[in-house]
């Protein structure tokens, strides 16, 4: 990625963790609509992961340096 763009991966992601969540969240929708479309265009058949539900998958990163205060 940093090869790619010119900038380390810590410096994107810091930049994403500045972001609004209502941003994030438009960025994430706006992606997937995207990649969907591309899918689509390709062809590609997604296999059901459980059949009759509709799933979702959700990747986190957690290094533990961000915790919520209590």
């Amino acid at each position: 990625m940093a090869d790619d763009l010119g900038v380390s991966k810590s410096a994107v992601y810091g930049k994403l963790n500045r972001l609004e969540p209502s941003v994030s969240k438009a960025l994430v929708e706006s992606t997937a609509i995207d990649l969907a479309t591309i899918i689509h265009q390709l062809g590609v058949e997604q296999p059901e992961l459980l059949p009759g539900y509709r799933v979702k998958i959700l990747a986190l990163q957690w290094s533990g340096s961000h915790r919520a205060s209590s």
